[in-house]
């Protein structure tokens, strides 16, 4: 019998984790997600907040009674409790929970939460009861340029990679991993999302903290020697990374990070292969992608192998008004007319693992990791 839990605070990016965790381990089953009141989730499903097909999993708010029931153990995303501005007090909340006999499991980039802050009062009076795991933690290699030096990796290396955001990119990563383990296959993953370390990932969020004091060479170093200890250790035939940022630059009034981040960790990584997770309205534009592999290939060093079309369209207004990319979702049936009318004139394999699964994905991956050998 599995352990019933509950994951808070749900957000956007936690979407993937909370559809595949359940297959991905023996121990725990998520049957809940805690949103923060207000955020127009409270009653849905959990895949509601992407528009995506209904998981089965409701979301509820912290302030309801039946947030506390139904679980024995909540997940807790520290990184997005530090982000949020909601007035609800969090901690208020933990202590309620925690003196009913439940626990709490919580994950962030750094180790030092019970040391300092709001942390601290509960870690002292219910130690037993709570449990942290940090990307810190995970990490081998220490941050510094002394240590082993930088060496390709020994294996393939595949980037998973969004044009303008990161949708879906982490949803690739998981189900191309569910597939590849139904296959008797060993991959290593490494992304931008603390909670894969519940999963048995890896994250690099400590490295690219705006707090942290390396350098941008240093940064690439420390990927370089946090991916070689992994691949000693897990000895995968292929290794799955995130682009931690978006890949291209959006126009002069938005500039999207211009993925800068991205291209430190293709210096440090070295990908073979690069699956683009793009717009549905850009997925039909067939020069522009060819355009934009060319582009990826002299920046990146890697051309577009495939296409994942997510289920975004770009909220032109906040471009204008914020000068920031925003995203908004539009229903999966829309993405996927649009697919389909251009995937047999497209220069490149198109997918959507959410309403498709990743097997055929998977497949052509295998196809082109063994010329690599």
């Amino acid at each position: 019998m599995k352990i019933e839990v509950a994951v808070f605070p749900f957000h956007e990016r936690m979407l993937p984790f909370i559809r595949h965790f359940n297959q991905a381990q023996d121990v725990y089953h998520i049957c809940q997600a805690i949103a923060w009141s207000g955020s127009g989730l409270n009653g849905r499903d959990a895949a509601f907040i992407c528009c995506h097909p209904n998981i089965g999993i409701p979301v509820v708010s912290p302030t309801e009674t039946k947030s506390f029931i139904g679980w024995q153990i909540l997940f807790v995303d520290c990184d997005e409790l530090e982000r949020s501005s909601a007035a609800f007090n969090s901690f208020t909340f933990f202590e309620q929970l925690l003196s009913k006999g439940k626990k709490i499991i919580a994950v962030a980039k750094n180790n030092n939460l019970c040391s300092n802050g709001e942390w601290t009062p509960l870690c002292q009076k219910y130690s037993e009861q709570i449990q942290f795991f940090s990307a810190a933690d995970d990490v081998k290699g220490k941050p510094t340029s002394q240590s082993s030096g930088y060496s390709l990796l020994s294996v393939p290396v595949l980037l998973v990679g969004g044009l303008i955001s990161q949708e879906d990119c982490l949803e690739v990563i998981l189900a191309l991993r569910e597939s590849f383990m139904c296959q008797g296959k060993v991959v290593s993953c490494l992304t931008g999302s603390n909670m894969g370390l519940l999963m048995g990932m890896h994250t690099y969020t400590h490295i690219f903290d705006k707090k942290a004091t390396l350098s941008e060479e240093d940064k690439a170093l420390v990927l370089n020697q946090m991916a070689q200890d992994i691949v000693q250790v897990e000895r995968p035939s292929l290794f799955i990374v995130e682009a931690p940022d978006p890949m291209m630059k959006y126009n002069n009034a938005a500039p999207n990070g211009f993925g800068l981040q991205t291209y430190l960790l293709c210096q440090a990584l070295k990908p073979n292969l690069l699956v683009c997770s793009v717009p549905p309205d850009v997925a039909v534009a067939e020069g522009f992608l060819s355009l934009i592999s060319k582009d990826f290939t002299a920046r990146y060093g890697v051309p577009i192998m495939a296409l994942h079309v997510n289920n975004v369209m770009v909220a032109a207004f906040d471009i204008i008004r914020l000068h920031k990319v925003t995203c908004v979702h539009t229903n999966i049936p829309v993405a996927d007319m649009l697919r389909k009318q251009q995937s047999k004139n497209c220069a490149f394999p198109i997918f959507n693992v959410v309403s498709e699964g990743a097997d055929g994905l998977a497949q052509l991956i295998l196809q082109r990791e063994a010329l690599l050998w």
